[in-house]
C-alpha cells in the first residue's frame, strides 16, 4: 500500500502530537507530585519551628527562674543546671555535679 504525501504527514503529525501530549501528561504527574512534596515540606517546616519556640520558651524559664533546677536523662545524668541552682549556699561536697555528671 502506498500512502500518499498528505496522508503520511497527517499520520506522522498525529504521532508526533500523541508524543507531545503523553509528555505533557508525565510532566504534570510529576508537577503535581512535587507541589504535594513541597506542601508537606512546608507544614513540616512551620510545625518544626512552632516546637523550637516552645523549646525555646522553655529553656529561658529554666535559665531565669529564681527556683533551682537540675534537668537530668532517665538515667539519672545531669543534663543542664540553672545558675540559681549553682548559686545555691551548697557546700562544695554536696555538689553532686563536681565530681561527675550524675545526680
Amino acid at each position: 500500500m502506498i500512502l500518499s504525501g498528505s496522508l503520511l504527514l497527517t499520520i506522522t503529525l498525529v504521532f508526533y502530537l500523541l508524543r507531545k501530549l503523553s509528555y505533557a501528561a508525565e510532566i504534570e504527574i510529576r508537577v503535581s507530585k512535587e507541589i504535594r512534596t513541597n506542601q508537606q515540606l512546608k507544614k513540616e517546616i512551620s510545625e518544626r519551628k512552632e516546637f523550637q519556640g516552645k523549646l525555646n520558651q522553655a529553656a529561658s524559664v529554666i535559665e531565669n527562674t529564681n527556683d533551682g533546677i537540675i534537668v537530668t536523662d532517665p538515667d539519672g545524668v545531669i543534663e543542664q543546671i540553672n545558675p540559681s541552682f549553682t548559686a545555691s549556699p551548697v557546700t562544695p561536697r554536696k555538689k553532686p555535679w563536681v565530681k561527675n555528671r550524675r545526680y
